[in-house]
């Protein structure tokens, strides 16, 4: 299974996302805490890469999805509130629209094993109901809590 890494301001292989977002097509599924229309993958301008780039790097916490030292599958950023140990998705793109439910899940294993954090509000609906690991929850305005059980 390959994991996202810890995104680094100014890193390495953190500058690749840029030239990655503009020659791959990705599904933005969530952009600056909003939901997108997800409907195609794209590829963005290099104008947006570089403010996709920006809000990564003055995220809370993000990752990146590499391998061989080269940005693929899917990339995340969140903003934390460390009192509730809850974190917001503010963007999150992936090269398959399908898998994000599954994505999500990896999301908040990787957020509780270096952060301590077991739930994310993610603002959109997940199409998966809960499962042994994970309970799901939706509040008023559509978005989904989901959450590791203890």
């Amino acid at each position: 299974m390959l994991l996202p890494h810890r995104f680094k301001k100014d890193g390495e292989i953190e500058k690749k996302l840029i030239t990655y977002l503009t020659e791959k097509e990705s599904y933005e599924l969530v952009s600056d805490g909003v939901v997108r229309s997800a409907d195609q993958p794209r590829r963005f301008t290099l104008d947006e890469a570089m403010e996709i780039y920006n809000r990564f790097a003055g995220a809370d916490m993000a990752w990146m999805g590499v391998r061989h030292r080269e940005p693929m599958m899917y990339h995340f950023a969140v903003r934390v509130d460390p009192r509730e140990s809850k974190a917001y998705l503010m963007e999150y793109l992936d090269i398959f629209n399908e898998e994000k439910n599954f994505h999500l899940k990896h999301m908040v294993e990787i957020l509780h094993w270096e952060e301590g954090i077991r739930s994310l509000q993610v603002p959109l609906r997940l199409t998966e109901t809960e499962d042994d690991y994970f309970s799901v929850e939706y509040d008023r305005q559509g978005h989904t809590i989901l959450a590791k059980r203890v």
